[in-house]
């Protein structure tokens, strides 16, 4: 397919279902990041900026934008990545401890109220 940064590719690439677009973004990126040329590697930091902007929740897609981003891209292309993969990051943290925070506001609950003996 080439590089998805390529006009036409974009165009095709929005037309691909989600499960389509994942893999296409998947298999492209690892391709370039793991090929023998360091310009074909630098391929990975575009493959995965888009995947980033289709699937901006996604952390796996994330943390490789950052990591090609790093080893191949431009320091403003790291800083992007890294803010990118840091909200998510923090996201993530914060919705876990809600969840903690829940269980035992509900554990605290059934205990004063009596449901527990």
């Amino acid at each position: 397919l080439g590089t998805i940064a390529r006009s036409g590719t974009k165009a095709f690439v929005k037309k691909l279902t989600e499960a389509q677009a994942r893999l296409l973004y998947a298999r492209q990126g690892e391709g370039y990041r793991s090929a023998n040329g360091s310009e074909t590697r630098r391929q990975s930091v575009d493959v995965y900026s888009a995947a980033v902007k289709r699937f901006p929740e996604d952390f796996l897609f994330a943390q490789y934008y950052f990591e090609s981003a790093f080893d191949y891209g431009t320091p403003e292309t790291a800083r992007e990545a890294a803010a990118n993969l840091l909200k998510l990051m923090i996201r993530s943290a914060v919705l876990g401890w809600a969840r903690k925070i829940s269980a035992r506001m509900s554990v605290a609950c059934l205990i004063f109220s009596g449901g527990v003996s």
